[in-house]
C-alpha cells in the first residue's frame, strides 16, 4: 500500500454530502448540516429517527476512497475508537455503509469548541492549560496505544476542549 499524507486536503473541491439534509442515511440516521471538513474526510450532524438522538456522521471524501488504504484506516480508526472508554473521546457507536459501498462511522456528537477554534479565538494558550490540554489527551489513549505514532494523526481540529458537552 502506498503512504499517504493526511495533513493536507486532499482535494479542495467542496465537500458534497451523501445526501441532502432530511435524507435518512444507514435506515436510521437523518442527515441535518455539515460540521467539518479535514484531510481525508467531512462530519455531518444527524439525529437518530428512532431514539430522538443528535449523532456525528463521519464519511471518506470521494477522492479518499478510491485510495484502498486510506480505506482500510478508516475502518481501522473506528474498530480502535469504539474500544477507547474516555470521557476525552467521543464515543463511536456504529458503522455503517450507504447502498454503493460508502463506509461512514457513527459519532457521539460533542457540542461546543475544539482546541483548534479556542486557539484561533483566544490566542497561544497559557503553558498550564496546554499541559492540562494534552494531559487530557494523553489519559484518552488507551496504555497499549500509547505511543508516538498514535498521536501523530491528532491534531488541535480533532482535540474537544474540555467544556466541550455531549450532545
Amino acid at each position: 500500500m502506498e503512504s499517504v499524507s493526511t495533513s493536507q486536503p486532499l482535494s479542495n473541491e467542496p465537500i458534497a454530502l451523501p445526501g441532502q439534509p432530511g435524507d435518512v442515511i444507514g435506515g436510521k440516521y437523518q442527515i441535518i448540516d455539515l460540521i467539518g471538513a479535514g484531510g481525508i474526510g467531512f462530519v455531518v450532524s444527524a439525529i437518530h429517527v428512532e431514539l430522538g438522538e443528535r449523532v456525528a456522521l463521519k464519511f471518506l471524501r470521494p477522492e479518499a476512497r478510491s485510495n484502498q488504504e486510506l480505506v482500510y484506516r478508516f475502518g481501522r480508526e473506528a474498530r480502535a475508537a469504539v474500544r477507547i472508554k474516555s470521557e476525552y473521546v467521543a464515543r463511536v457507536l456504529d458503522v455503517g455503509s450507504l447502498p454503493d459501498g460508502v463506509p461512514f462511522i457513527v459519532m457521539e456528537l460533542l457540542e461546543g469548541k475544539n482546541l483548534g477554534e479556542v486557539v484561533r479565538d483566544k490566542g497561544p494558550l497559557p503553558l498550564e492549560l496546554a499541559v492540562e490540554y494534552m494531559m487530557q489527551a494523553c489519559e484518552a489513549w488507551p496504555p497499549r496505544t500509547r505511543t508516538a505514532s498514535c498521536t501523530a494523526t491528532s491534531s488541535p481540529r480533532t482535540c474537544s476542549s474540555p467544556n466541550a458537552r455531549r450532545g
